[in-house]
């Protein structure tokens, strides 16, 4: 099932499981000076981790943000890494997240540098009154994801889907 409320598509996902590396944070230490995420983001593309994760479904690298304490403003875990078809052999040092089945709204970057059009979008998500007031109410804070797929591999040029997970309905 899938429709269009402005700029946001609601789909209905399977679960699927990602192997990748974590790291607990929030959106306070992400705007200062002692952020992870993009710490995180260094040490997956430097030690070229999507090239050591088996059983790969596709090349596509999954992030995602999980473990809500609260909402937005609470601490989160963020991860990245790439879906998997099995988990029966686990890097050292990796983790297996589960993506819950589930309903979400998909939202597209605009094309751009990937690190700006990425944030741009999740700045719009927290702060356009229009999308905060809907997904405050609908958002259901147990999984949230984005997917860096072909529309990415040239940096200076990305789209980006970010799913939100929403509470069903």
């Amino acid at each position: 099932m899938s429709y269009d409320i402005g700029m946001n598509k609601i789909i209905k996902a399977d679960a699927f499981k990602v192997i990748g590396i974590e790291a607990q944070t929030n959106n306070k230490q992400e705007m200062g000076p002692n952020r992870l995420i993009p710490v995180l983001w260094g040490k997956f593309i430097e030690q070229n981790l999507l090239s050591k994760i088996p059983h790969k479904a596709s090349e596509a690298i999954i992030s995602g943000y999980t473990d809500y304490a609260t909402n937005k403003d609470g601490n989160y875990t963020f991860f990245i890494g790439a879906r998997v078809l099995a988990t029966d052999s686990v890097p050292e040092g990796m983790v297996v997240k589960e993506v819950p089945g589930g309903v979400y709204a998909v939202l597209t970057s605009e094309k751009g540098a990937v690190w700006e059009v990425v944030q741009k979008l999740w700045q719009k998500i927290w702060t356009a009154p229009e999308i905060d007031k809907w997904s405050e109410s609908r958002r259901a804070y147990e999984f949230d994801y984005e997917i860096y797929d072909v529309r990415a591999q040239n940096p200076s040029e990305a789209e980006v889907d970010v799913y939100l997970g929403l509470k069903e309905s």
